[in-house]
C-alpha cells in the first residue's frame, strides 16, 4: 500500500518516492489514485482508498504501522494533485 504525503502528528520518513507514472482509475465509481513506484512496484494512495471506503485514514495508518506484516509496505509518494 501507497501513501501520499499526509499531515498527522505522527513522525514521517524522510524520503518521498517520486512515481514514474501515476492515474486516477474509477473504483465503484469513485476516484482511485495508483502509482507505478521506481522499483515498478505498483501502489495505491491511501487516502483515496480510504476516502472511497468511507474509512479514516489516521486511523488506517496506525493499524498498518502496528502490523508488522504490512508496515514495511507503507511509502511516502508524491503525487500530482
Amino acid at each position: 500500500m501507497e501513501q501520499e504525503q499526509h499531515e498527522t502528528n505522527e513522525t514521517q520518513p524522510a524520503a518521498e518516492l517520486i512515481p514514474v507514472e501515476q492515474q486516477t482509475l474509477l473504483f465503484y465509481g469513485k476516484p482511485l489514485i495508483v502509482v507505478r513506484l521506481p522499483d515498478g512496484q505498483p501502489g495505491v494512495v491511501l487516502r483515496s482508498l480510504c476516502q472511497n471506503m468511507q474509512l479514516d485514514l489516521s486511523a488506517q495508518l496506525k493499524r498498518i504501522r502496528r502490523t508488522e506484516a504490512i508496515a514495511d509496505a507503507l511509502v511516502y509518494v508524491r503525487i500530482e494533485t
